[in-house]
């Protein structure tokens, strides 16, 4: 063998060597990047979950605070509707009819409820109270020789041919609007700012729970607006964890109707004789029903699920 073919020989060696090692550290740079990408990805899982957890602990407590106050107020509400019912009959002009005028009362608020069913799941309770508070403008006139009659309807002050949809005409139903011509045939006008005086007597329990518990309320509403800005600083947005986000602005919008339903636009009898007490007392009525039944709120209208109430899992 000459001189040259070993050099040859040993470069050979050498360059094989070198890609041996070269591919030892290829293989184990692919090892190490994988092993970090790995470790990567559980840490952002760790991140993930450790952040969610940390809202939907949060989250939870503040739905159960708002089950305790609500029940609180539907308690309240639901023994003032059932009491305001039967003031009716103490004013009927024809005592032993059936229907009885409470049952009448009854169903009116009942068709409302059901009517507002869907919006009471994702409309502000604002928007709502707003769209209640018509009921206050219904008025009827009746003669001995004619059936009562629309005087004045809310919608001929708010429709506007520029902005027109189906809820500006406001027709609940059918059913409601016999409910009303009902009471109204059989309750005189000269004695709506009696019936008025008693009703009130009953809603202004209302009133003074919900004005007790408003305290509370507005602070689950500050709770949710803190977890809301916190959020904005955390790596992870909690619309993106399963569930949260909806279950979030839907109790967020719960909050907002009982906060709303407060009826302090409920004038006070003190100050003159109440003309329109027929119509106060049915609207008071409206409001009254649908916080007594929070717990259907949504179940037959919905998209949403009667679940997205209930606390996410622990």
């Amino acid at each position: 063998m000459t001189f040259t073919s070993y050099i040859s020989i040993t470069g050979i060696v050498v360059a094989l060597g070198s890609l041996f090692v070269a591919l030892l550290s290829y293989r184990k740079s692919i090892k190490t990047s994988a092993t970090t990408e790995t470790h990567q990805q559980l840490l952002n899982v760790k991140v993930f979950f450790d952040v969610s957890r940390h809202y939907i602990d949060r989250l939870n407590k503040v739905s159960e605070d708002f089950n305790q106050v609500i029940a609180e107020l539907a308690s309240v509400a639901e023994q003032s509707h059932s009491d305001i019912m039967h003031v009716f009959d103490d004013f009927d002009t024809l005592e032993m009819s059936t229907p009885f005028l409470r049952h009448e009362f009854y169903s009116a608020t009942e068709e409302v409820m059901t009517y507002y069913d869907e919006d009471i799941t994702f409309k502000h309770g604002l928007y709502l109270i707003n769209q209640i508070r018509r009921i206050k403008e219904i008025d009827y006139i009746s003669t001995e020789n004619n059936p009562p009659k629309k005087k004045w309807f809310w919608f001929k002050i708010l429709k506007k041919p520029n902005n027109y949809s189906k809820r500006d005409d406001w027709q609940i139903s059918n059913t409601f609007n016999m409910h009303v011509v009902e009471i109204y045939t059989r309750i005189q006008k000269k004695d709506e700012p009696k019936l008025y005086e008693q009703v009130y007597k009953h809603l202004n329990l209302y009133r003074q729970k919900h004005h007790e518990l408003r305290h509370r309320i507005e602070h689950l509403q500050d709770r949710l607006e803190k977890m809301r800005i916190e959020n904005t600083r955390d790596p992870i947005n909690f619309k993106d964890v399963p569930n949260f986000g909806r279950k979030f602005y839907q109790l967020k919008n719960d909050i907002s109707i009982i906060k709303n339903f407060d009826l302090i636009d409920i004038p006070k009898v003190e100050y003159f004789p109440i003309q329109n007490g027929v119509a106060l007392s049915i609207y008071a009525g409206c409001v009254l029903r649908i916080i007594a039944h929070y717990e259907i709120w949504g179940h037959t209208t919905s998209f949403w699920s009667s679940d997205d109430r209930k606390l996410l899992p622990k």
